[in-house]
């Protein structure tokens, strides 16, 4: 957990989520087992869980 703080990895506010990075989050959730967004963008805490 330290090193995620000191790389600023590791925050409490919304982390906005766009273009190249909707495409990456969505193989991941296809890797994962999950179906894609259709969103085009969101915001994801920076701790790691999704409101």
């Amino acid at each position: 957990m330290q090193k995620l703080q000191q790389a600023n990895l590791y925050r409490s506010e919304l982390i906005p989520v766009s273009g190249k990075l909707v495409e990456r989050y969505n193989k991941g959730l296809i890797k994962l087992g999950f179906t894609a967004t259709t969103l085009t963008n969101f915001s994801i805490d920076g701790i790691g869980w999704s409101p």
